[in-house]
């Protein structure tokens, strides 16, 4: 038997229409904000940009340094961020991108966001053992 049609639009396939739904959910890893994500009906975790941050082993302030320093979105700076802590000269970066945002709201008169990214810089050389001087070269180290 013909069926007949009155438009083309008819005549494409139909397509579900996705529903979205968000709702706090548990997450896998303890104390994560994570939410749940219903897609046409299939469930997905996401991670918050706190999450990824408590994840990462920096704090927001110097997550937001970086993501400064290298004009990324904050998520993929807390990637960038946990990559160099675990490299040998890793920590020494993240230094120094801070003392380059320092020097750069400084030349922009931005005292107040200086002085922040100051907070930053000293609170990362507190809480990392291997805190060095990020204002020395190796060039002019002799040892």
């Amino acid at each position: 038997m013909l069926r007949k049609f009155n438009s083309v639009a008819q005549l494409a396939p139909q397509k579900p229409k996705a529903t979205i739904r968000a709702r706090p959910a548990m997450s896998w890893v303890a104390g994560l904000a994570s939410r749940r994500v219903v897609l046409n009906d299939q469930v997905a975790c996401m991670i918050s940009l706190e999450d990824c941050i408590a994840l990462c082993g920096l704090t927001e302030e110097e997550v937001l340094a970086i993501a400064e320093h290298e004009h990324v979105p904050e998520c993929a700076a807390t990637v960038l961020g946990r990559y160099l802590l675990d490299q040998p000269e890793g920590l020494k970066k993240i230094q120094r991108m801070i003392v380059d945002d320092i020097r750069h709201a400084l030349d922009g008169g931005n005292v107040k966001h200086a002085s922040e990214l100051v907070c930053a810089m000293r609170h990362l050389m507190a809480t990392h053992p291997e805190r060095t001087n990020p204002l020395s070269s190796p060039a002019g180290r002799s040892g």
